[in-house]
């Protein structure tokens, strides 16, 4: 879900059929027009993200019978398809995917994904950089073909760099990479014990913000908010813990808030029991971007933690080139889903 600057809402979501929708509300709730995307075979799609004059991007895969496509879909204002790109290798692919996606203040997009390519299926990170009608200006890969490494998506700087984040087994590499070609500049290692879900954001002042949680969920027993400096210098660590009683957590997401705030989106598990009996709720937690304000605050205790960070040279070096870059056709029709008022009930424990 994103929300353009005239306050309507773009979803993406998937019906239970299947098919994969584009719904626009606007402002007070109304829905404009939707939309449902026709592949030529199968495809499927995983984010969105807006350009400055309400064009919305869609990345994901595109399957034309024979092969797989890490595939870019941009949608205009009215709904309709402007134009598909994807990407391959040379040599057959067994499966492709587009899951992270970013634009920066000249529209420019930056999509990240991999290619399961070749006999023995191995896998390789893309990033790729386009611009608003199609054009690909750069694309690289991870040189390594290992499915231990796992690039967890792009995001453009306001510096006019971009940021990557990469898993590779538990842990996990920062790297700041030139926008103008995708080389590397800077990097940072953390060194966690077993990461399972990791997410960034970045400020106008391109300070990246990480929330993770070290371990799986109905293991991990606290979830990590870190923040980086443009230069990648750790600027503050701390750490989200959970009561005794509740038996793990997942970071799902984090964005930052016009208010000055960090706002975080976790899964906890109150229950833990394989199948259908365990308890999962969602935790939504206000942040002070300086830090501060720790303590324990109802069941959580919000401190600061000690996750090892050190400098880093490439740790998941991406090659220029690599693959073959087309056009692909993908469409949309007009859908008729139903929409509805919902309620969602929360309680709120307040820090300050």
């Amino acid at each position: 879900t994103k929300v353009d600057s005239s306050g309507n809402t773009i979803c993406l979501v998937q019906s239970s059929d299947g098919n994969y929708h584009l719904v626009k509300y606007d402002s007070s709730g109304a829905v404009t027009w939707q939309k449902t995307f026709a592949f030529t075979d199968a495809g499927s799609l995983f984010r969105i993200a807006l350009d400055s004059s309400g064009n919305c991007y869609c990345v994901g895969y595109i399957y034309t019978g024979t092969t797989y496509y890490l595939a870019l879909v941009k949608v205009d204002t009215s709904g309709s398809v402007s134009w598909t790109r994807r990407i391959a290798n040379s040599v057959t692919t067994y499966f492709a995917t587009g899951y992270q996606i970013s634009i920066d203040s000249s529209d420019n997009i930056y999509i990240s994904g991999y290619v399961v390519t070749g006999s023995s299926g191995t896998m390789r990170n893309v990033v790729a950089k386009y611009n608003t009608s199609g054009t690909i200006q750069w694309q690289r890969y991870q040189t390594t073909a290992d499915s231990s490494y796992q690039l967890q998506g792009v995001e453009a700087l306001a510096s006019g760099d971009i940021v990557s984040c990469v898993q590779v087994g538990a842990d996990i590499y920062i790297q700041t990479h030139a926008a103008s070609d995708g080389a590397f500049v800077a990097g940072r290692k953390l060194t966690l014990t077993n990461n399972f879900g990791l997410h960034f954001c970045s400020d106008s002042s391109s300070n990246v913000y990480l929330f993770l949680n070290d371990g799986y969920e109905g293991v991990a027993t606290s979830t990590y908010v870190m923040k980086f400096n443009s230069s990648l210098t750790l600027q503050w660590q701390r750490s989200i813990e959970l009561p005794s009683a509740m038996y793990g957590a997942r970071a799902y997401d984090v964005a930052l808030g016009s208010d000055s705030s960090i706002y975080t989106l976790s899964n906890t598990v109150d229950i833990w029991s394989p199948g259908p009996y365990s308890v999962f709720e969602d935790q939504i937690n206000r942040l002070p971007l300086d830090g501060t304000i720790t303590g324990t605050y109802g069941d959580f205790t919000y401190a600061a933690s000690s996750i090892t960070d050190a400098s880093s040279t490439v740790g998941v070096a991406l090659t220029s080139g690599g693959f073959t870059e087309s056009s692909g056709t993908v469409s949309t029709s007009t859908s008729s889903l139903s929409t509805s008022t919902v309620t969602i009930t929360s309680s709120k424990i307040a820090m300050e």
